[in-house]
């Protein structure tokens, strides 16, 4: 089995469930893991395999390259939140 070490975050995966609008288990169900599988990998314990990754893919209707992005996206998004909040406690 591949699996995506390190590739994307929990914080990814949650914010692209968000972005579709749907629960955990909705996702779960859809993408065919269970519950727990979807709570572990968004608080980062473990990662999804190339198979699942190409189902969250199915599912989001993206594909590998337009989810790269959007984790890239949403990355610069909570880089520059980050920033903000810094900012603002000096």
């Amino acid at each position: 089995m591949f699996f995506f070490k390190n590739s994307i975050s929990g914080d990814d995966l949650r914010a692209l469930r968000k972005r579709k609008g749907v629960s955990m288990q909705k996702m779960a169900d859809k993408i065919g893991v269970s519950l727990r599988t979807i709570e572990n990998w968004e608080t980062g314990v473990g990662q999804p395999r190339v198979d699942q990754f190409l189902q969250i893919c199915i599912y989001c209707s993206i594909d590998i390259k337009g989810l790269m992005h959007q984790i890239r996206e949403c990355d610069a998004e909570q880089d520059t939140h980050r920033n903000d909040k810094f900012a603002s406690k000096k």
